[in-house]
């Protein structure tokens, strides 16, 4: 049951005068709240004529109610109600932002990606792998391998690694993650075109003698 409802045997009158010391908020007094409800006291009688200033403090019949009905802890009750109400709404907006931020980073990858991979698609496309340039692949691999570490993280990312397949050449390794290849492989890349267009890169590897490492 919420403590700060009415209670059995708690008189409406003095359960009316509770909650305008409720309401005050934390920085309720019992002075502020005595002040407060008897000027609405008299207002609601509508007596005519001058009228008395209401006094500063609260009478001792007010403090007697106090602490017989157990405002302050009631009160306190409702304060935490609030504070819990509060801050499920801070983070229900936190969850929403950080879920409009994912969708619109999702969005920028996806025509990041895609801006970068047409080269590399029109050489897979047309079987000339020596229009797609080292500089091209190496660039859409880091940009891959980073923008899935931004999606994936703090997830572990699977590698697995492309190597030269023993043809003599300078050694190279791709470090892939399952999923860049099958962003790869949705960007209509076929198993079988990674083997031209890898060979291309190891071929240039091994006349410049550089070394590819995402």
């Amino acid at each position: 049951m919420n403590e700060w409802l009415q209670r059995e045997g708690e008189p409406t009158k003095w359960y009316v005068r509770f909650e305008r010391y409720r309401l005050l908020g934390v920085a309720r007094s019992m002075d502020a709240a005595f002040r407060q409800s008897t000027a609405e006291e008299r207002a609601a009688k509508g007596s005519k004529g001058p009228q008395k200033e209401v006094p500063a403090q609260a009478n001792r019949h007010w403090y007697a109610a106090a602490e017989k009905w157990q405002w302050k802890a009631r009160a306190e009750a409702w304060d935490r109600h609030e504070q819990l109400l509060e801050s499920a709404r801070i983070e229900a907006e936190r969850a929403e932002a950080r879920r409009l931020a994912r969708e619109n980073a999702a969005k920028h990858r996806e025509q990041l990606i895609q801006a970068m991979s047409n080269p590399l698609l029109r050489a897979a496309a047309s079987f000339k792998p020596e229009e797609a340039s080292l500089a091209e692949m190496q660039k859409l691999f880091d940009t891959i391998l980073n923008q899935s570490r931004l999606e994936f993280e703090p997830e572990p990312v699977r590698r697995l690694d492309v190597t030269t397949g023993g043809k003599g050449l300078p050694p190279g390794t791709f470090v892939l993650s399952v999923q860049s290849l099958i962003q790869l492989m949705n960007l209509g890349y076929m198993p079988e075109e990674f083997g031209n267009l890898f060979d291309r890169v190891i071929e240039e590897m091994s006349n410049d003698g550089s070394n590819l490492t995402p």
